[in-house]
């Protein structure tokens, strides 16, 4: 039987093959879990909106929830395989439940007015679709409302940024990938302008989400709008949070013995404030750093160094102890 790693070498090579799509024709094959990956639908409007998720046997008790939304082009399943899996694993480490929503006709209608995607164009309403799913999964498993984290990918990643401008009642902290915020003309979402943890992973190097700011342009040459920079949208959300100190610097060791690809830390935190993280991939495409899926070389270098979603999972968990120790601090 194949090693997972082969199979994901597999993965690469049929993505690169098939399309422009990062995983056109990813084979659906789940890892070895506790429990089955099990597939769910809510009605929301006219529409029937799907979903997978996975609940490990061993769970905590109001479990932490975690949304993972995929890119644009990909459905739910190819973002279990491009994300290597990781979650389901980290999902039975910390018992926690990580549910993959499908966005319409594998888009989402993030906040850039110029993003011709068919969610966009059909003005489908995502938010309402997370909130439904959270209420949903809430009353069936329990799931901790203080404990609802959302991360993503690219398009997925900018409907992370429209949970947290829109409803950060309902979103505890937020992780993008490969993605900034909308520049103000190119932007329809309402801000809430209340401070959340946010945490962004951009490679420096990605042709499609331009790390200094730009338009965002696709493998196709179509235009999706402008963006600000990476920097730009870390201090946005710093200062929101109230952050007035400079960010603590952190690197990571080379892990993987590539120095085309190193990443930094930038960090603002505080006691009582939101953490801001802004991650940056040097040398890095649009791709999501980790050592389990190497994406085809049309998107960029994947660092190897660094598990971006275990570092994902860790800064959900670092906001969760955060409040512990805040609330005991209250109670006293």
């Amino acid at each position: 039987m194949p090693s997972q790693k082969t199979r994901l070498a597999a993965i690469a090579l049929l993505m690169l093959n098939a399309s422009l799509d990062p995983v056109h024709a990813a084979p659906r094959q789940n890892p070895q879990l506790s429990s089955t990956i099990q597939t769910g639908s809510i009605q929301v409007g006219d529409l029937n909106r799907t979903f997978l998720y996975h609940v490990p046997k061993l769970l905590q008790a109001n479990p932490p929830l975690v949304f993972v939304f995929h890119a644009g082009n990909i459905d739910a399943e190819q973002m279990r395989a491009i994300t290597g899996y990781e979650f389901e694993r980290l999902a039975e480490m910390n018992g926690f439940i990580v549910v993959y929503p499908n966005g319409f006709e594998k888009s989402w209608n993030d906040c850039r007015q110029r993003a011709p995607y068919p969610a966009n164009l059909k003005q489908v309403d995502d938010p309402v679709f997370v909130r439904a799913l959270i209420r949903h999964l809430r009353a069936e498993f329990g799931v901790d409302s203080s404990r609802v984290f959302a991360m993503g990918f690219s398009n997925g990643a900018h409907l992370a940024y429209r949970l947290a401008l829109e409803m950060p009642d309902e979103i505890a902290a937020i992780a993008a990938i490969g993605a900034n915020l909308p520049t103000e003309d190119n932007c329809d979402c309402f801000h809430s302008q209340r401070p959340l943890a946010v945490m962004i992973v951009n490679g420096d190097q990605d042709r499609i989400n331009p790390y200094a700011g730009g338009m965002v342009t696709l493998p196709s040459g179509d235009h999706l709008g402008a963006v600000r920079s990476a920097l730009e949208t870390a201090d946005d959300f710093r200062r929101l949070a109230g952050h007035e100190v400079e960010p603590v610097a952190h690197r990571y060791p080379d892990g993987d013995g590539n120095a085309e690809t190193w990443v930094e830390r930038l960090t603002w935190d505080g006691a009582g404030l939101p953490e801001v993280s802004l991650l940056t991939v040097h040398g890095g495409g649009h791709t999501i750093a980790q050592t389990k899926f190497q994406f085809p070389e049309i998107y960029g270098a994947t660092n190897a160094d660094l598990n971006s979603l275990e570092e994902i999972w860790n800064f959900f968990a670092r906001q969760m102890q955060k409040r512990r120790v805040e609330g005991s601090s209250v109670r006293r």
